[in-house]
């Protein structure tokens, strides 16, 4: 299983509106030079107290680690979100999904797909937040 990428969002989440502070992608070091990629884009929504992060992630065939399974090409991964506060853990959710195509030609494709969304409920403030993918 590859570790590919941690992106990390630093965003304030005021009364008025909403601002992304900063976004850097951190390679980690056991892992640079994998292939595994992914892209991720965002949607913040808010009441009188509280704002909620969407997250949209996608990934490409040619990223993850297909497997042959009977007749097929099956590829697992993994997708988390992890919010902070100064250094502590807030929050954290993922989810295990996986993808499974019927040639090898496929497991090859570059068009990106939706590979799932991630959700959190905030007060408003200061917080980090750290994406990561595994296959």
């Amino acid at each position: 299983m590859h570790l590919k990428f941690v992106k990390s969002i630093l965003f304030l989440l005021s009364a008025g509106i909403c601002f992304v502070w900063g976004q850097t992608i951190f390679m980690l070091p056991s892992e640079q030079g994998s292939p595994l990629s992914g892209n991720f884009t965002y949607h913040l929504t808010r009441n009188d107290s509280l704002v909620k992060i969407k997250i949209f992630c996608q990934l490409s065939n040619n990223s993850l680690q297909f497997l042959k399974n009977g007749e097929n090409f099956t590829a697992r991964y993994r997708i988390g979100g992890a919010i902070y506060i100064n250094k502590e853990l807030l929050k954290n959710k993922s989810f295990v999904d996986s993808i499974t195509v019927k040639k090898f030609s496929e497991t090859n494709l570059a068009e990106p797909w939706q590979a799932g969304t991630l959700s959190f409920q905030l007060k408003k403030g200061k917080y980090k937040l750290f994406i990561t993918l595994k296959d």
